[in-house]
């Protein structure tokens, strides 16, 4: 009897919890990459910001976040990209760079010529350019997605190799405003611009740092091998910071969806779970950066010189009939502060045109639907309270942050190179006047910086 009477107020018991959460979503209960994809093709037949994240994930990603890069199964016809870039590393890199123009102009000459030589020898172009072809009509035959993902990636570094050709990056190379790249370097790439929806010359941060590790978390493309190990370890520290960001990011973007969703869907529980964890995850994300870009991870000393130069690019081509400088690939193009920004409202930080040279065509999607959906100007009374104390708490976070960013990277930004003009990645040469000193120099990027958290309200 005793019993049945347990029997009978369990059953009681679980009836109620099934009535108090009859419709409610979980976001919580659903971990790994995995099942969260999987979760997100649900809400995506029913939601444009779920669809346009996908969207995002099968192209870009080959059906992963970070995007999936499969190195190991390069077809045969482009293998010699992959093992010309590292025949040359090095010619390419010293760890004793000259300040005497006639000697770098030599060791770029040098390079370059090696370089086109081996790339006309070993490529066949037309085969290359069959399969970018096959491609372009939806036949992968030859290649994954994930396949491609590496390809572009290789190609966007034998860029870069050849832009610079000497490396650190030195003053006769910033002085080129135009570059003349091999064939086998410039047919390809206009595909591979159109597959993803990039426009410039130098790449993106997609293709050139995430789409560099394979899918081991192994990266691909180093350029300082043959240089010291506090060198090779700033480079290493600085790139996998800068991957294992977006490796931590992809957990923000799926709960930033939930929570759109879910308001969609006049579901405010769910909605604030999923705000709560944003900003649980960001204060992890902040955290993980913070730890890790020091002087013992990323040294000061070689950053600059020996880590920075290699994805800037600072130069141009006519583009129907004006002359268009295309910057290089730069940390303020990660796609979770654009998504962030997106939700609470911001304009962007980049320009139209900007966006659109170095952010894909499906990143642009994702963070136009998250602007269009976003409901932070919908919250009001007390029943949204608890919602929109997490967006304030978001804002405060985002502010801290760029605050603390800008006292970070000023000191690497400050250190001497010698060899070259003052230049960052993501903003070319800041001034070839000798007269001016680097602090002065840096003055409108900081200006920038300062400007972008006061703006984050």
């Amino acid at each position: 009897m005793l019993a049945l009477v347990f029997l009978s107020c369990f059953a009681v018991l679980v009836g109620l919890v099934a009535w108090f959460t009859k419709g409610l979503r979980r976001p919580s209960l659903i971990t790994g990459r995995a099942s969260r994809i999987q979760h997100l093709r649900v809400l995506a037949a029913r939601h444009e910001v779920a669809a346009a994240l996908i969207a995002m994930i099968d192209r870009d990603g080959a059906g992963d976040w970070p995007p999936r890069a499969n190195h190991e199964s390069l077809p045969k016809a482009l293998l010699p990209y992959k093992s010309i870039y590292m025949e040359l590393l090095p010619l390419l890199c010293t760890d004793t760079p000259s300040s005497v123009d006639s000697v770098n102009i030599e060791r770029r000459k040098r390079y370059r010529e090696t370089m086109s030589g081996l790339l006309r020898d070993r490529i066949n172009l037309d085969v290359v350019v069959n399969i970018l072809e096959e491609i372009q009509k939806d036949n992968w035959d030859t290649v994954s997605r994930d396949t491609l993902n590496a390809f572009y990636c290789c190609v966007a570094v034998c860029r870069h190799a050849y832009r610079w050709a000497v490396m650190p990056v030195v003053k006769v190379a910033q002085l080129e405003k135009e570059v003349d790249l091999p064939p086998e370097l410039s047919v390809p790439w206009p595909y591979l611009q159109r597959y993803y929806g990039i426009f410039s010359d130098s790449g993106s941060h997609t293709s050139n740092v995430l789409m560099n590790f394979n899918p081991k978390g192994e990266r691909m493309f180093s350029f300082s091998n043959s240089l010291s190990p506090t060198i090779q370890s700033a480079e290493e520290g600085f790139f996998r910071l800068l991957y294992d960001v977006d490796v931590m990011s992809f957990d923000i973007l799926y709960d930033l969806v939930v929570a759109i969703t879910s308001f969609k869907d006049a579901n405010r529980q769910s909605c604030l779970g999923a705000l709560q964890t944003i900003n649980l995850n960001l204060r992890g994300l902040f955290t993980l950066f913070h730890r890790r870009m020091t002087e013992k991870n990323i040294s000061r000393t070689v950053w600059l010189n020996f880590v920075q130069g290699f994805h800037a690019w600072s130069a141009g081509r006519m583009v129907n009939g004006e002359f268009i400088q295309f910057d290089g690939v730069s940390g303020n193009q990660i796609l979770v502060f654009q998504a962030l920004d997106a939700l609470l409202g911001m304009e962007t930080y980049h320009s139209s045109d900007a966006l659109k040279r170095h952010m894909s065509a499906t990143q642009r999607g994702f963070c136009e639907a998250v602007r269009y959906h976003s409901f932070r100007s919908e919250l009001k009374g007390t029943e949204d309270q608890a919602m929109i104390a997490e967006f304030e708490a978001l804002v405060t976070q985002l502010k801290r942050y760029r605050a603390l960013h800008r006292g970070r990277v000023m000191p690497y930004l400050n250190n001497p190179a010698p060899e070259r003009y003052y230049m960052t990645a993501g903003a070319s040469v800041l001034s070839t006047d000798p007269n001016i000193r680097i602090d002065e120099a840096l003055k409108p990027l900081e200006q920038k910086l300062i400007n972008r958290s006061m703006q984050t309200l």
